[in-house]
Parts: structure tokens; sequence; C-alpha cells
């Protein structure tokens, strides 16, 4: 078994005095996907949170989950900073609000507590992108709660336990968040049923449609 051990998670935060930074710590064999264990503390208003795979997540107690979705309120986790690909910045004016904090840990959280919808990592610099150790235990307090975290194709997110490795993401509550977060693609609630009205006195009108 190996401990995942992230100290101080939003490492400029806390350099700066920003009250955004946390002490992150799982256990698991060799990658994300055998992480069993999570332990998440903000080191700055203490608050807690953790989660034992299969038996849910966790803060201060009381047992979390990630949040239905209203697509006319999207609130969304984007990392917008040094290195951030074009298409978080087109991602923030396409929901209701976004936040970047600089704590990935914290933005994952958020998600598992039913707070945000997502939380979109993507970086165009390979440095820049996130560490095992940013993610470890905030990962599996997300899929605990309920969430999805996903490589930029779509596929489930897996990491090895080094700290070579780096990866872009996206995390969210709902699967079918990804193609609008991603992709850019509009967002369709696939619950309701849509028609078209056609005028059948325009020339070609039902050609077109």
């Amino acid at each position: 078994e190996v401990l995942v051990l992230d100290p101080i998670d939003g490492t400029s935060n806390c350099i700066a005095g920003v009250p955004m930074f946390t002490i992150s710590m799982a256990v698991g064999r060799s990658k994300l996907s055998d992480i069993h264990t999570a332990y998440l503390r903000n080191l700055t208003t203490g608050e807690a949170m953790w989660a034992l795979r299969g038996k849910g997540a966790y803060k201060d107690g009381k047992q979390v989950h990630v949040r239905d979705l209203n697509p006319r309120d999207m609130f969304m986790m984007i990392y917008l900073g040094n290195g951030a690909d074009p298409k978080a910045f087109a991602l923030a004016k396409r929901v209701h609000s976004s936040r970047s904090y600089g704590c990935a840990s914290i933005e994952m959280a958020l998600v598992a507590e039913g707070q945000a919808d997502g939380f979109y990592m993507h970086s165009e610099n390979f440095n820049r992108g996130i560490r095992v150790v940013d993610i470890a235990a905030s990962y599996l307090l997300l899929k605990e709660a309920g969430g999805h975290v996903f490589d930029l194709e779509g596929n489930p997110l897996d990491m090895p336990f080094s700290l070579e490795a780096r990866s872009s993401f996206f995390a969210c509550g709902q699967p079918e968040l990804f193609d609008f977060a991603v992709n850019g693609h509009p967002f369709i609630k696939k619950d309701r049923k849509y028609g078209l009205l056609v005028n059948p006195n325009v020339p070609k009108a039902k050609e077109y449609v």
C-alpha cells in the first residue's frame, strides 16, 4: 500500500496568504483507480472530508453527494492560470458562473459536496498539468459522492502514483456535462422531447428540415 500525501495543496495560495489550501492524503496500491481511503482537510477553516471505497464520502461527519444539474444555473470550477487552454476561457463564458481557486483538491471537493457542477482542468503546458498528489484524495471523494472524472478523450481518468505524470481532466457530478464542457457542444437535456414547427408554404421548408 502507498500513502499519497500532499502536505500543502495550493502552495501559492498559502504563500500569498489566500485562505484556500489543504492537506491531502489517500491510500492505494499504484494508481488513482486503486485508491480506497481518502482524507482532505482545509487548513484554514479546519473542515475535513473523507471517503472509503464503497462507503460514501463525508464532510465533518455528514454524507455528501453531487448535485442535480440545472443548465440555467451552472457553476463551474475552471483552471484559468498560466498555461490554461483557450477552451477553458471559452467555457467560462458559456456557464452562469465560474471560479478559479488555485487549489485543485478544494475545487474537486466542491463538486463532490454539491456546491459546483464540474471542475475543468485543461493546461497547454505539460508541466502545469495536475499531479496525482494534487487530486488523489478528492478523486475518491468525488467518486464516492456519485461523481465522475474523465480524461479529455472522455475515458475514466487514471494516473500512476508517479510525480512525473501530469494530466488534464474534467470532473463532474453528472456525466452528460462532458460534451458541453470539453467538446463545446450545446447542452441538451436527454429527458426532454424537442420538435420543429414548419410552415409548409415556405419554399423548400420541408426539404431543409
